[in-house]
C-alpha cells in the first residue's frame, strides 16, 4: 500500500494541474483543489480485494441454497 504523504502529494500535484487549466476568472482559491482531492480520496474507498471476495463468496452460497430448495 502506498505511503499516505505520496498519494496527498500525487493528489495535490493533480489538483493543482487541474486548478492551472482553469480560466482565471474561475480561480477563486483554494477551495478548488480541495473539492478535487475530496473528489479523488472518494474514489480511493473502492472495497478491497478481500471484501470483494467476501461478496461474492456470500452470493454464490445464497445461489446454492437457493439451487438447492429447487
Amino acid at each position: 500500500m502506498k505511503d499516505k504523504r505520496k498519494i496527498n502529494l500525487e493528489l495535490r500535484k493533480e489538483a493543482a494541474d487541474i486548478y492551472e487549466t482553469l480560466p482565471k476568472n474561475v480561480k477563486r482559491g483554494e477551495w478548488v483543489s480541495d473539492a478535487v482531492i475530496e473528489k479523488h480520496s472518494k474514489e480511493q474507498q473502492q472495497p478491497s480485494i478481500e471484501e470483494r471476495i467476501t461478496r461474492l463468496e456470500d452470493r454464490v452460497d445464497r445461489l446454492e441454497e437457493w439451487r438447492d430448495k429447487e
